[in-house]
C-alpha cells in the first residue's frame, strides 16, 4: 500500500511538472506575418495593378513590440527602417522646437493579443521593392523586427513581390 501513495505522488508531481511546462510554452507572444496580393480595380479596370498588403498579427497573450520592417536583399544582406519615427520640429534657426517627450519609449507599435498592424506597398513604390544602399538590388523577402532584435520573416512575400515587379501598365 506504501508504494502505491508514493507511486502515486511520483505521477502527481510529474503531471503537475507537465503542465506547468505547457503553460510556460503557451504564455508567449506569437506573431504571425503573412503578405497579400490585392488588384485595385478602381484605376484600371482592365489591367488593375496589385497591391501587396503585409499583416503582422499578435496570436499570442502576450504583447509584441514590433521596431523595423525590413527587407532582405540576400543571405547577408537586409535593410530595415524604423516603424514609429518620430518627427523633431525645428524653427527657422535650426534650433529644437520641441523634442518628443520619452523619445526611448515611443519606438515601436505595441500589438496586444489579437492586433494586427498593416504595410501597403505598391507596385510603383520603387524604394521598397528595391534597396538603395546595395546597388539597387531587387528585394527577395521582407520582415518585422522586434525589439529584442528577433526577425519574423513574411510569409509569401516572395512571391507577391515577383507579382508587383511583373506588372506592367
Amino acid at each position: 500500500m506504501e508504494i502505491y501513495l508514493s507511486l502515486f505522488a511520483v505521477f502527481i508531481s510529474v503531471a503537475s511538472l507537465v503542465v506547468s511546462g505547457y503553460r510556460i510554452y503557451r504564455d508567449r507572444s506569437k506573431l504571425c506575418a503573412f503578405a497579400t496580393v490585392v488588384l485595385d480595380g478602381s484605376k484600371d479596370p482592365e489591367n488593375p495593378p496589385p497591391q501587396l498588403r503585409i499583416y503582422a498579427v499578435n496570436r499570442g497573450p502576450r504583447p509584441v513590440i514590433l521596431t523595423d520592417f525590413g527587407s532582405q536583399i540576400s543571405r547577408k544582406e537586409s535593410s530595415s527602417t524604423p516603424i514609429n519615427s518620430e518627427k523633431i520640429d525645428r524653427d527657422d534657426g535650426g534650433d529644437f522646437i520641441k523634442l518628443p517627450e520619452q523619445l526611448a519609449h515611443n519606438i515601436g507599435v505595441k500589438l496586444e493579443d489579437g492586433d494586427i498592424y498593416e504595410v501597403r506597398i505598391k507596385h510603383d513604390d520603387m524604394t521598397e521593392l528595391y534597396d538603395a544602399f546595395h546597388s539597387g538590388k531587387r528585394v527577395k523577402k521582407f520582415f518585422f523586427k522586434d525589439v529584442l532584435g528577433k526577425k519574423y520573416f513574411v510569409k509569401s512575400s516572395r512571391k507577391g513581390i515577383d507579382t508587383l515587379c511583373d506588372y506592367k501598365s
